[in-house]
């Protein structure tokens, strides 16, 4: 990807009228230092005639979509924050909106002359935007605005819980949205090809057929059991190479007890290049621990606490995550329909419940607890997460009820979703805790003088209960899915930890792959 070395913005505020003929002296710099080669560097280096053609490709794309035109300076506008970085091109503005000619605009025209009368180019003129670009405040607004529009056609309306997802209730088809990648559900191949043909009459797509790749997550279907595994591989593998970490010494777990000393804020001031370097290990593996790897999630969340400014130790021990995953790259989610001796069965026809764990007072600087969730459907979690309370809580009972609150408000939100799908099962959604203070807190109607100083936000879960929208269950410490969510394991516990996550590995042909 291609970047301008001084990227031109100017920032206008929306009751301000501006006379672009004075545009010179509202521009700010910045300097962009990742993502591919400076302007000036592409264009001095062996690949030029390479670079030239994509940006010539690009700026005709523009060009023949209409995107912009060339307008006289003089002209007076409403102006916005612009940020030129890649077109969107299938929204619509309802403003208009001015920017300086980009950088190699003279240069296309000059290649391909035959275009500058088209488009009437010239110099001193200035581009008015007619279609949304990528950075640009109103280019999300304006382009899911359009997909509505073209989706409400197909008979697709967008989810209350969920705007991203799109349902169509007489077919019973979903279309998951991420952007401009779509993901069409449905139990007619027929009928999601012909949905797709429909989308391309509108705004141009490309038809990739079956999924088996949905942002950088691998879709394993087997046709002889309907089982359905989601592994993200491929991307780690990827993630550990890019830092240089592909040939490191496996380990069997991502943390240790003795690193939680360690997590604790650094007094000195780290380099830029240490707080980039770290910054981009946590982004990496934080993106396949909230996608498909719920087994390093209380790593991920305790290291993405210090990125603003980390320690030697924390360069250090975070090196444990790769290490471990490293070994692990393979361990897949793998959902299906539940045999009856299946142990979720138990619990409602989709397996769906939860499980809620608490750590209390486990952060040594805030004093405050860490709590992690996991929920699961069809035999594999669908929703976790890890981290600290919002609050100082003052006993083990207190923290685990706090964290079984925020455990209640994430099943209403599934509640929420499955029951606009029309798949909800009937009953409470059951959620496993392993405090017997806290399960009697759960099921009291009346407020007692001892929890009057909660917050009221945790004293959802009560109504929660009583509304018989969720119920708790006792389950033993170690039999809890949520146990390693909150806290370093050792191997046998975390290995046990793995089996009840219910991750397995992509290789295991005896579960139906």
């Amino acid at each position: 990807m291609l970047k301008d070395e001084y990227d031109g913005i100017f920032e206008i505020k929306d009751s301000e009228h501006i006379d672009l003929g004075k545009l010179s002296t509202t521009w700010r710099l910045f300097v962009v230092t990742d993502d591919g080669p400076s302007l000036k560097e592409a264009m001095e280096s062996p690949e030029r005639k390479m670079w030239l053609k994509a940006i010539f490709t690009e700026i005709k794309e523009n060009l023949s979509r209409g995107t912009f035109k060339f307008t006289p300076l003089g002209e007076e506008a409403h102006g916005h924050l612009i940020d030129f970085i890649a077109a969107y091109l299938n929204g619509k503005l309802k403003e208009d909106i001015y920017m300086k000619q980009f950088p190699m605009l003279k240069e296309y025209f000059d290649t391909y002359p035959e275009d500058k009368e088209a488009y009437r180019f010239s110099p001193e003129k200035v581009i008015k935007l007619i279609n949304p670009l990528y950075g640009l405040k109103q280019a999300g607004a304006a382009w899911q605005e359009r997909v509505r529009e073209i989706l409400a056609k197909q008979g697709f309306y967008p989810l209350i819980s969920d705007d991203t997802i799109y349902f169509n209730p007489k077919t019973g088809c979903i279309i998951a949205s991420y952007v401009d990648d779509f993901l069409l559900f449905g139990a007619n191949r027929q009928y999601l090809k012909s949905v797709a043909k429909e989308i391309a009459e509108d705004v141009p797509i490309k038809d990739l057929g079956d999924a088996d790749w949905y942002l950088g997550v691998r879709i394993v279907r087997s046709s002889s059991t309907g089982d359905v595994r989601l592994d993200q591989q491929q991307y780690i593998e990827k993630s550990l190479k890019s830092v240089g970490l592909d040939t490191i010494r496996k380990e069997p777990t991502p943390f240790v007890k003795d690193h939680l000393k360690h997590a604790v804020r650094h007094n000195g001031e780290a380099s830029k290049e240490d707080t980039f370097e770290y910054a981009s290990l946590v982004g990496k593996f934080n993106f396949s621990s909230c996608i498909s790897r719920p087994d390093t999630a209380f790593a991920t969340s305790t290291w993405a606490r210090f990125m603003s400014n980390p320690s030697p130790r924390h360069q250090e021990c975070i090196k444990r995550l790769p290490r471990y995953l490293n070994g692990t790259a393979d361990l897949s989610l793998r959902y299906r329909k539940l045999e009856r001796d299946h142990p979720h069965q138990k619990y409602n026809n989709l397996g769906l419940f939860g499980a809620v764990d608490t750590s209390f007072a486990d952060d040594s600087e805030s004093a405050k607890s860490t709590t992690g969730c996991v929920f699961f459907m069809a035999g594999a979690p669908v929703s976790w997460f890890s981290k600290l309370q919002g609050v100082v809580t003052r006993c083990t009972t207190e923290a685990e009820y706090v964290g079984a609150g925020t455990a209640a408000a994430e099943a209403a939100g599934i509640r929420n979703f499955l029951t606009e799908l029309g798949l909800m099962p009937e009953g409470p959604i059951p959620i496993l805790e392993d405090n017997t203070g806290a399960l009697k807190w759960v099921k009291e109607t009346q407020m007692s003088r001892r929890k009057r100083h909660i917050r009221v936000e945790y004293h959802y879960v009560r109504q929660e209960v009583q509304a018989g929208n969720i119920s708790f269950e006792y389950v033993e410490s170690k039999d809890n899915p949520a146990d390693g969510l909150t806290k370093p394991l050792d191997r046998a516990d975390f290995e046990r930890f793995i089996q009840n996550l219910g991750l397995e590995k992509i290789q295991d042909k005896s579960k139906g792959t």
